[in-house]
């Protein structure tokens, strides 16, 4: 049984020469790290707090918000300035490999950051949904690579007009008439099916163990978790939204920006009602 702090110990064990260790405490170390900065060779200190909690490993700015928001899900910022490096990264089992990973992920994600702040956009081929949406995208993109489809899905997930697209609005029209029909089937038409599979890589269709029945199953699976991560996502703006989570406006486009433009709205008439009745 890994005892109480010895995630941390190992985590720091392994750190990487780019990281400096400041202070350990108990379940917190800080410490800085050196991340070279895109589109130029100098490199840009980071001060860092890792901590151990509940046999998880989290990581965040020593004072969140020097150089990043506090809070950005956009930027896989969570709520309270940890950083989200990926799906199920926190060192809840120790392996070499895994702290190697761990270090790696950190480091990407950083210099990730300092795009971020150039171009206001988290790179599309870096991008993963959030919350449980997550968990589904990554079965979806899976299911896109053994069809050899992943620039095509790519596209549907970036709200582009293509195929995959197309079979995603013919899936939830066709769900919205067996919903109304009680019928407990979900079906794509046979026509999209047939196209769908006409846009398939040759070296997918030609496979001898790739059979029609099964690449049409692959097909269907891959629409149908396309649509539950859409509901998963927008059920985690909703939620986020709930909480009154602000705006860092960093980001150029970003579900929360219609809450602060409206926030910023409303505080503006406010401004504007007690100086008219100040006078």
């Amino acid at each position: 049984m890994i005892r109480f702090n010895d995630r941390l110990k190992a985590l720091l064990e392994r750190a990487p020469d780019s990281f400096s260790l400041c202070g350990l405490e108990g379940a917190s170390a800080t410490g800085e790290i050196r991340i070279k900065s895109p589109q130029s060779k100098s490199e840009s200190k980071i001060s860092l707090s890792i901590i151990e909690q509940d046999g998880r490993i989290a990581v965040l700015e020593s004072k969140p918000s020097t150089r990043f928001p506090t809070c950005c899900p956009e930027r896989h910022i969570n709520p309270g300035g940890t950083f989200c490096l990926g799906l199920n990264v926190d060192l809840a089992e120790v392996t070499a490999s895994a702290i190697e990973d761990w270090w790696l992920l950190l480091e990407e994600f950083l210099y990730v950051q300092f795009v971020v702040d150039q171009t206001g956009r988290w790179p599309s081929h870096k991008m993963l949904s959030h919350g449980a949406a997550g968990e589904t995208h990554a079965k979806a993109l899976v299911v896109a690579s053994r069809l050899g489809i992943e620039s095509d899905y790519e596209e549907c997930l970036s709200g582009r007009e293509g195929w995959v697209s197309e079979l995603v609005t013919d899936y939830l029209q066709n769900e919205e008439i067996c919903t109304r029909k009680s019928i407990p089937v979900n079906q794509i038409s046979n026509r999209l099916m047939t196209s769908a599979e006409a846009m398939l890589p040759q070296r997918i269709i030609g496979k001898k163990k790739m059979k029609k029945r099964k690449r049409r199953r692959l097909l269907h699976r891959l629409v149908a978790l396309e649509v539950l991560r859409a509901r998963q996502e927008r059920k985690f703006w909703d939620v986020i939204a709930n909480h009154r989570v602000e705006c860092c406006g960093t980001m150029i486009e970003c579900p929360l920006q219609t809450t602060h433009r409206n926030r910023e709205l409303e505080q503006s008439v406010k401004r504007a009602l007690r100086v008219s009745q100040s006078h």
